[in-house]
């Protein structure tokens, strides 16, 4: 089973990494407007999908580890813009700091897009004490139980227990948001829920 590299990854691609024992595909080509390099979050107007951007640094490669941000890549406009949506959420201030660590080692001009995908997915490892998600050794040829095909992991065919969101009482719950809205709200519980994710056939 195979996922893709994304930076702060819905609750959906937790719960094939953690319960299902999913493989990050550190090899695949770069797929274009997928959650390769957007952040889905949730602010007071609702769905928010903060996108990075990127351009591939060598033309003739398609591949992932060859795609890198652009000039407009800024740590301070990240920080600024989660700040805003989750800053009254009840555990924000307790992973500000290193969160702006991060971003500031990982999201600049230049810096790659899977450095950086796999520096968030670390992040939240380190933060909640999970041990690592594997991440494959070679590219991987397999069509079976491959979760990289663009819209997979935000279909509606995922479902999700609720759980306390700041803007909840204006736009209701919003499912299959980033790792970023779960742990915001809930801190360590961000693990239970994702234990309790489901997938409809």
């Amino acid at each position: 089973m195979t996922i893709p590299s994304c930076p702060f990854p819905p609750l959906s691609w937790y719960h094939l990494a953690y319960c299902k024992g999913a493989v990050i595909d550190i090899h695949e080509n770069y797929v274009k407007q997928s959650i390769r390099n957007r952040i889905l979050l949730a602010n007071s107007q609702g769905t928010w999908d903060l996108t990075l951007p990127v351009h591939r640094r060598n033309a003739d490669s398609r591949l992932i580890k060859d795609i890198v941000f652009t000039d407009q890549m800024d740590p301070n406009f990240l920080v600024k813009n989660i700040k805003t949506a989750y800053g009254s959420a009840p555990f924000y201030e307790h992973f500000e700091e290193t969160l702006i660590k991060l971003f500031e080692d990982y999201g600049n001009p230049g810096q790659s897009l899977l450095a950086f995908n796999i520096a968030t997915i670390k992040w939240v490892e380190e933060e909640l004490g999970i041990e690592g998600v594997v991440k494959s050794e070679s590219y991987i040829d397999s069509e079976e139980n491959d979760y990289k095909k663009k819209g997979l992991l935000i279909s509606d065919k995922w479902g999700y227990t609720p759980y306390p969101q700041v803007f909840e009482d204006r736009n209701g719950f919003i499912a299959g948001r980033s790792i970023l809205d779960a742990i915001f709200h809930g801190g360590p519980e961000a693990k239970r829920w994702w234990t309790d994710v489901s997938l409809q056939s």
